[in-house]
């Protein structure tokens, strides 16, 4: 079951896909009961590396239909993961962003809850599963961060003793309080996945899970040793960075170069004014020594003939 939501806080609008897969695991026979959620991750990439491979890509609108994060909900059974579970995290964990979350939390107590938790997370490092790690969050204790996160459902509102109405369960001896994180992760969990963390789990969906799908189609092997993919990816990537790196430094040495020159030039051009400037400065100061002389002549001999007038009675 698809559902689509938009989301929006300001100028900035998400629009999420929220699939919904009910009944996984309830039937009698699970053997490969993962493969179909296996092969819709898959069929994303796929699509989405076929966009990408287009000769013209300048106008390329589909919307990004991959899959990035896969919230994995865990009965509250008290017993840690079954067989099932464990087989769908070992089987997915390298095509997508896993988070298991605890499902239905308010049967159990704190204690109960606290030791199903480590429980948890004991038999996922026994089996060698890893998950999507969370950055910061908007709190500084790193166990609340930390996966599996134990949550309850309410699609009501219900009214609270102190008259605030919020989502919750009414039991007879209380109210579930969803949002608030002395009764269960909810609140933590949606910060962690919509205000913190959501850029980055679309950056490992790119970069890690789709580059692993991409080199291994691009490469024509359909090897299914996860970590085969893995190192084939690393190597290739190491491949394109070193060729990343030798046209940086091509590049660099080519910009330094031309830098230099152009640098070279307007030195030349700056002795080049500063001669010019100087030659003509000199000749104005010639040509003023000249007219201070012609001047001074001129003066003389203005001054002669005055006296000569003078002497012969001319006032």
């Amino acid at each position: 079951q698809s559902h689509k939501v938009s989301i929006r806080e300001g100028d900035v609008k998400l629009s999420l896909n929220v699939l919904e897969l009910p009944g996984f695991g309830d039937g009698i026979d699970n053997i490969r009961c993962w493969e179909p959620i296996s092969d819709y991750v898959q069929d994303q990439f796929d699509k989405y590396l076929q966009e990408e491979t287009r000769i013209n890509r300048l106008n390329m609108l589909t919307p990004d239909t991959r899959v990035h994060a896969c919230l994995y909900f865990i009965s509250p059974t008290g017993h840690g993961l079954k067989p099932l579970d464990i087989q769908f995290l070992q089987q997915l964990q390298h095509r997508v962003n896993i988070i298991p979350v605890i499902a239905k939390a308010d049967t159990f107590t704190a204690q109960e809850q606290k030791l199903f938790k480590l429980k948890v997370r004991s038999q996922l490092i026994e089996n060698g599963i890893s998950l999507y790690k969370f950055g910061s969050g908007d709190t500084n204790e790193e166990d609340e961060n930390e996966p599996p996160f134990a949550v309850v459902g309410s699609n009501v509102c219900t009214t609270l003793s102190d008259g605030r109405l919020v989502r919750g369960r009414e039991y007879p001896w209380g109210t579930v309080n969803i949002e608030n994180k002395d009764h269960c992760d909810f609140s933590t969990l949606q910060n962690l996945l919509w205000a913190y963390n959501t850029q980055d789990m679309i950056d490992t969906t790119h970069r890690l899970h789709y580059e692993n799908f991409r080199c291994q189609k691009l490469i024509g092997k359909q090897s299914s040793k996860q970590d085969d993919i893995a190192n084939v990816s690393l190597l290739m990537r190491e491949e394109e960075k070193n060729e990343h790196n030798k046209k940086l430094a091509k590049v660099e040495m080519e910009m330094t170069e031309v830098f230099k020159r152009k640098v070279d030039q307007k030195v030349e051009r700056i002795k080049e004014t500063e001669e010019s400037l100087n030659k003509n400065m000199l000749d104005e100061i010639q040509k003023l020594e000249r007219e201070k002389n012609t001047l001074k002549l001129m003066r003389e001999r203005f001054l002669k003939e005055k006296k000569v007038l003078r002497h012969l009675g001319f006032t």
